[in-house]
């Protein structure tokens, strides 16, 4: 698989997995917005992550790529739309239920590492490239 195509399917992960985490908590996508207070920490937030929560990260990006890597091909073949919101749904439990699993890292931790490689391009090439050593191993 192509680093473009790996990138593609990290950013898709980070945005269904943003939604899957949104929905299992409950949080009004209003609500994260009314406080610029989060914003700013994420945006300080590249330098802070360690080698070990990038790893952990990584670990998480790769099994919740498999997910979709198996789940989208089934999700576009269905033609009832009912039936795709459910598979949807369950592909977002899934990933979510991923990074869940992870010890090393916390749905949040992933979130917040998510919203900032799509900000800082050192970190996501950092990911990126620890992917494919990932895949090749």
């Amino acid at each position: 698989m192509t680093s473009q195509k790996k990138s593609s399917f990290l950013t898709l992960g980070a945005a269904a997995l943003l939604m899957a985490g949104a929905a299992a908590y409950s949080v009004p996508a209003n609500a994260q917005q009314e406080s610029s207070a989060p914003t700013a920490q994420t945006q300080q937030q590249p330098a802070s992550f360690t080698d070990a929560q990038i790893d952990a990260y990584v670990d998480s990006a790769h099994d919740i790529i498999n997910i979709q890597q198996t789940m989208i091909p089934q999700i576009k073949a269905e033609t009832d739309k009912a039936a795709q919101q459910e598979m949807m749904q369950n592909m977002r439990q899934k990933m979510l239920t991923a990074v869940q699993e992870n010890e090393d890292i916390t749905v949040a931790e992933y979130n917040s590492i998510s919203k900032a490689a799509q900000n800082d391009p050192s970190l996501s090439q950092k990911i990126n490239t620890a992917l494919q050593e990932e895949t090749t191993n």
